[in-house]
């Protein structure tokens, strides 16, 4: 079982956490995780942050995984396994803990606490730092296409996913969609120019919009392109009709 060890450290500054971490003998490093506004429970925010930054963005387990399946957690907060389980009372942080909870991306990770740090600071320790806006955080996953290439899967997009499934379809709907999206046979599809209008309304004049899918799917992906960061991303999808 691949393991992840993280410690949480509140700085005098108020607004930053220095998470200490460790994968294995070798791998280790500090995560800065700044806040760009006050928030309560920091150091737990940090920790939650900085575990899904670590095994998602900085891919520490040199792979992407789709379920927490076959992973270990060692957190420094006992509060971290109650807002994975949904049974806390600190309701302000469950969105950062939804990608532990139930039908999230790393949904079945087995989670220790162990409030020991992982590392020393003269440990010769990776040093990094990200930047959060707590009041804009939203769950969102970067994953490679073979066909689309680098996309951001949108929480919305999950959410409408599950709306075309049944729960016992769904019991990792984050891994289910992204394998979706990892089709070979994906392609943009024509449709009206008023559709795509429509859809550039939505979702901004400036940026590109896309309809892609394939001739055995019953979905259509709404994919835009950020007119100001070039990225891709899976904003909605929609159930084809029966014609097209």
């Amino acid at each position: 079982m691949m393991r992840l060890t993280t410690y949480s450290q509140k700085q005098s500054d108020e607004r930053s956490v220095f998470v200490l971490w460790r994968v294995g003998i070798s791998n280790f490093g500090v995560l800065t995780v700044e806040f760009t506004h006050p928030i309560e429970d920091i150091e737990l925010a940090a920790e939650l942050v900085a575990i899904r930054h670590l095994v998602f963005n900085q891919a520490v387990f040199d792979r992407i995984p789709d379920s927490g399946k076959a992973f270990e957690l060692n957190v420094s907060k006992g509060a971290i396994k109650k807002l994975s389980l949904n049974r806390s009372d600190k309701k302000h942080l469950l969105k950062f803990a939804a990608f532990m909870q139930e039908g999230g991306r790393f949904a079945g990770a087995k989670i220790n606490i162990k409030s020991e740090s992982p590392i020393n600071h003269d440990d010769g320790a990776k040093l990094t730092k990200i930047t959060i806006n707590p009041k804009e955080y939203r769950i969102q996953e970067i994953v490679h296409t073979p066909r689309i290439g680098e996309l951001v899967i949108t929480e919305h997009a999950v959410d409408r996913y599950v709306q075309y499934h049944s729960a016992a379809d769904m019991k990792n709907p984050w891994a289910s969609l992204i394998n979706r999206m990892q089709h070979e046979d994906l392609h943009k599809i024509p449709l009206d120019p008023r559709v795509i209008e429509h859809k550039r309304r939505k979702y901004g004049p400036d940026n590109e919009v896309e309809i892609w899918g394939h001739d055995s799917s019953v979905h259509r992906y709404v994919v835009i392109t950020d007119a100001k960061t070039g990225m891709k991303i899976l904003a909605t999808l929609f159930k084809r009709a029966s014609n097209v």
